[in-house]
């Protein structure tokens, strides 16, 4: 058995966003259009902003339904810890990431439409932007190499060990 349809659209949702996040950011560089950097920007913003969304509602439906389908055969207890750890970090990230992105983008005194919704500017601070850029940025990377143990691990248990971990995120 394994997660919820729900979950399941939801977690592959999330790994949409967070793949078109990250291309937008990348892309941005190498454009010199002025005008295709700002939309760039503006797309990485607007999918940052759904990934906190949507990460929220995640959270939610996992604090109203704490079940989570069983490995078989199941692993070693440290192997669960660390899963478990990993899972927490991830939707550490991708819940803070928005924020701080939004305060990196508000401190420096803009604003933008998130989907119709204008997220206002905050009175500018240069050097406190700068700073939450940085933590921002650090976290993204942390991120992007906790996906990929993620994704590794899961690869790993569903090749090498044939266990069903892969399988509960593949249908329920």
């Amino acid at each position: 058995m394994g997660y919820s349809r729900l979950r399941i659209n939801l977690h592959w949702l999330t790994v949409l966003l967070v793949f078109g996040a990250y291309l937008a950011i990348n892309l941005e560089s190498v454009f010199d259009s002025y005008r295709v950097d700002e939309w760039l920007m503006t797309i990485h913003y607007n999918l940052g902003l759904t990934i906190w969304c949507v990460m929220m509602i995640r959270w939610i439906i996992f604090l109203l339904d704490r079940k989570t389908p069983s490995i078989e055969p199941e692993p070693p207890r440290w192997q669960q810890r660390i899963a478990k750890l990993l899972h927490w970090i991830l939707y550490g990230c991708f819940l803070c990431l928005p924020v701080l992105g939004v305060l990196t983008v508000a401190l420096r005194g803009e604003s933008w439409e998130f989907w119709g919704v204008t997220i206002s500017a905050l009175p500018f601070n240069y050097h406190l932007s700068h700073i939450i850029k940085e933590i921002h940025e650090w976290v993204a990377t942390v991120g992007y190499y906790l996906i990929g143990i993620h994704a590794f691990a899961a690869l790993y248990h569903h090749f090498h060990l044939k266990d069903n971990t892969l399988v509960r995120m593949l249908r329920p």
